[in-house]
């Protein structure tokens, strides 16, 4: 079934099934879904009217659909069997992967990103270059109040979940920041980490169609999503991920903020450490923001006046596989959730660019594991876990963009 949801100042989205972008709502723009898993045996009405705006859909060959303005554009693969490039491209300018994938020869050895799923157009090169690759590395952050990052001057509760509403004790995850929207009247749009003193970690998909550093600003040490901020920053810089795609769902789902000039740290201000290794399975994190916290009786969600926070542990891949099939890629991804949202919570409409934070190794502090990503609509439906950009394998790209801007 396809459905047309239109409204000014809500999501305007094309729906395919039940994935949805932990995303804040968009103001005067479309988006629609590309990716169709049942073709119409009829058109309906509704169809034809999107089908007369938008163009048609066209079929990859694996029971999916995208629509015509992806198909051969040259920039990412929309197909997950990549028919719409491949198709488009001479044999001779593909390479083998050696898994039964190609890949273009310009992205062979680019130094840039692991563009085969088995990494091999890296892995075999003798030199990986120092671009924009992901990599993997010490995690770093710079010192807060209390001597290092990760550490709060103020101890967290640690219980609750956000989608349900349990209130965070005020500045006790002091790298939580607030992405203001200048477009839209400064309001909250996306959540972001502080990892160092000039630099925030948020979501490429926040960033997408706004990419003009002028069109934010960054409020921290804030509490009430009204009400007044220790500190604000404008930003100077707006870094997302060059391999970043926004459909059929976020992937490489991560992007950079340069703030105008550095933070002054302090007990309700301070940065989050950079994962120093995987973070182990079962381990119990948190998820904060100010997204929505369930939903009124016409089905809109209501949002957060307070920061918020929830439980959640990380789940096994062969899970995550599982639950989200094909859209899981456990490079990029991780994923954490509760079977049921009375044993823990969820991130929702609003969380999105925000932590997912972990307590580290040693638990002498915190690192942020997660970038929150993407998930069901609506929030917690069927208990299946959200996805967050796995931000481990992203410390090569955070070092690089960091020493480089």
């Amino acid at each position: 079934m396809l459905w047309l949801v239109v409204s000014v100042v809500s999501v305007l989205s094309l729906k395919a099934g039940a994935e949805s972008y932990r995303e804040p709502p968009r103001y005067g723009m479309v988006h629609y879904g590309e990716v169709f898993h049942n073709e119409p045996k009829e058109e309906t009405p509704l169809q034809k009217v999107e089908k007369r705006q938008w163009g048609s859909f066209v079929p990859c060959g694996d029971g999916t659909y995208i629509h015509s303005d992806y198909w051969c554009d040259g920039q990412y693969y929309h197909c997950a069997n990549m028919a719409d490039e491949l198709s488009c491209t001479s044999p001779g300018q593909m390479v083998a992967c050696g898994d039964g994938n190609y890949v273009p020869e310009s992205q062979w050895c680019d130094g840039q990103y692991y563009h085969c799923p088995n990494f091999a157009d890296e892995l075999s090169c003798s030199n990986t270059g120092t671009g924009t690759g992901t990599g993997t590395g010490t995690g770093t952050g710079t010192t807060g109040s209390s001597g290092e990052c990760g550490r709060q001057a103020i101890s967290p509760s640690t219980s609750g979940k956000i989608l349900g509403g349990a209130q965070a004790t005020a500045n006790s995850w002091p790298w939580q920041v607030s992405l203001r929207l200048s477009l839209a009247n400064g309001i909250h749009f996306c959540g972001g980490s502080l990892i160092s003193d000039q630099w925030v970690l948020t979501a490429a998909h926040c960033i997408h169609e706004y990419g003009y550093p002028s069109y934010w600003k960054i409020k921290l040490g804030l509490h009430q999503v009204d009400g007044s901020a220790e500190q604000e920053r404008s930003v100077i810089r707006v870094i997302k991920h060059e391999q970043y795609r926004h459909t059929p769902h976020p992937y490489n789902d991560i992007a950079l903020l340069k703030l105008d000039r550095p933070v002054t740290m302090s007990q309700k201000v301070s940065s989050i450490c950079l994962p120093t290794s995987m973070t182990p399975d079962n381990t119990d994190c948190y998820v904060t923001g100010w997204g929505a916290i369930g939903y009124n009786s016409q089905g809109t969600e209501v949002m957060a006046t307070a920061l918020k926070q929830a439980r959640v542990p990380i789940k096994p891949d062969s899970y995550c596989s599982a639950a989200w099939q094909s859209s899981y890629n456990s490079y990029n991804m991780v994923c954490a959730g509760y079977d049921s949202l009375s044993q823990g919570g969820d991130s929702c409409v609003g969380d999105s660019g925000g932590p997912l934070a972990c307590p580290s190794a040693d638990r002498s502090g915190w690192e942020v594991t997660g970038v929150v990503s993407w998930g069901e609509n609506p929030c917690g439906a069927n208990y299946t876990p959200t996805l967050y950009t796995r931000v481990y394998n992203f410390l090569g790209w955070i070092s690089n963009k960091m020493a480089t801007n």
